[in-house]
């Protein structure tokens, strides 16, 4: 007796239709990443105030240092230019969380700063000049009231 039934061949998927949806989900997955990246880098850290008067005490502190230092003559005009320049770009970097330690003056039109390219117009001639022409206690007072006024 013979069997009239016939079976269905094996079903097959185009393969072409997989890779490409393959491909859409990675593309996907992908933008996903680079966008949690993207917010990741432009978002602000605020620091609340029991932590911000801390951070301008602490800052105020190491100006004092520095105050003490000049006027014991430990450091040359140049040397303590430098130091302030990185006390005040400490400070904005603890403060706000941009990283504001490797700019160059240039590169801080692209922030919005408050105070801080003023000051490091003020810093760059005698930090980088081969004979320095800056009032060196002018500076460290201005940079004081502005970490004292930063909110």
């Amino acid at each position: 007796m013979q069997d009239t039934i016939k079976l269905q061949e094996n079903f097959n998927y185009n393969t072409i239709i997989i890779y490409v949806l393959l491909a859409i989900i990675i593309v996907l997955i992908v933008s996903l990443f680079i966008k949690k990246k993207e917010k990741k880098l432009n978002q602000v850290k605020l620091v609340h105030y029991p932590d911000l008067l801390t951070i301008k005490n602490n800052y105020l502190k190491k100006l004092d240092e520095l105050l003490k230092m000049v006027n014991e003559k430990k450091y040359e005009k140049r040397e303590a230019y430098y130091e302030l320049s990185k006390i005040i770009r400490n400070f904005i970097y603890e403060v706000t969380n941009i990283n504001v330690l490797t700019l160059s003056l240039n590169e801080l039109d692209n922030y919005q700063i408050p105070y801080l390219k003023e000051l490091m117009e003020e810093y760059y001639p005698p930090e980088f000049s081969r004979v320095s022409l800056g009032d060196i206690l002018s500076s460290i007072q201005k940079t004081r009231e502005v970490i004292a006024k930063w909110n």
